[in-house]
């Protein structure tokens, strides 16, 4: 442990790095590492190997190598808000109402107790809320959002950034939100329109975008109903709910 703004430089072994107040830089080298930057702006460097970071501002910087075959390397983030770098795999926020985002890899993205924010990137990414009121947001990719217990929300930017599989999504606690702009079709900000909503395989007039099929428990999504563009799948969401239009919110 140092005092001041140091730099530290493993080995090849498993080195535990730890820096303390100060702008530290932690450098671990080969080796399964875990790089403990303390208080301040913090720069931490794994290197090769499944390396462990905590961070606790969100102005830390993480520089790991790229992933060899079987390499998973993990965040855990007490800052407020913290976006994974580049070749970071998974990030797992401690506590309070924290934010994490992804980036284009396959990320794991678990929250807390809290209310959270996980946003995904462009990568198939597993994100789960824990407990909590949270917001679930995929991205590009087919990726699982669990919302677990709270009041949840899932939320969705566009119908073509992959089919995301929704799990203990909840018809009474929770809603999916849909993009306007991202989505397009007559959405207006608010709840969505019941007109807009069927259960059933397909529209069956010009005003409705939004599918649910009960029978698969896929979600579709039609810019123009019974219209010429074919319905797009969005979501599984689970077989036999009751789902209405009470359960989508349209966001800008």
């Amino acid at each position: 442990m140092f005092a001041q703004n140091d730099s530290i430089i493993g080995t090849s072994f498993n080195d535990r790095l730890l820096g303390y107040n100060g702008q530290d830089t932690l450098i671990g080298g080969a080796g399964n590492d875990t790089l403990i930057g303390g208080a301040g702006n913090d720069t931490l460097i794994g290197g090769v190997g499944n390396d462990f970071y905590y961070v606790d501002s969100s102005a830390d910087v993480i520089n790991e190598a790229s992933s060899l075959p079987g390499e998973i390397d993990l965040v855990v983030s007490s800052a407020t808000s913290f976006t994974l770098g580049a070749n970071v795999e998974r990030l797992v926020l401690q506590t309070g109402a924290i934010a994490g985002t992804g980036n284009n890899l396959n990320n794991s993205i678990s929250g807390n107790a809290a209310n959270n924010q996980l946003i995904g990137g462009a990568g198939n990414d597993t994100l789960n809320g824990g407990v909590g009121n949270d917001v679930l947001v995929g991205g590009a990719g087919n990726d699982i959002l669990i919302g677990e217990t709270g009041i949840d929300r899932f939320t969705f930017n566009a119908p073509n950034e992959g089919i995301d599989t929704l799990l203990n999504f909840s018809v009474a606690d929770d809603t999916i939100a849909v993009s306007a702009a991202g989505f397009g079709g007559g959405l207006s900000v608010g709840v969505l329109a019941s007109a807009q909503f069927i259960v059933g395989a397909s529209a069956i007039n010009s005003e409705q975008r939004f599918i649910y099929n009960q029978i698969s428990g896929a979600l579709f999504f039609d810019r123009d109903g019974l219209g010429g563009t074919e319905q797009i799948q969005i979501a599984r969401i689970g077989a036999g709910l009751v789902m209405t239009s009470g359960d989508f919110s349209v966001i800008a």
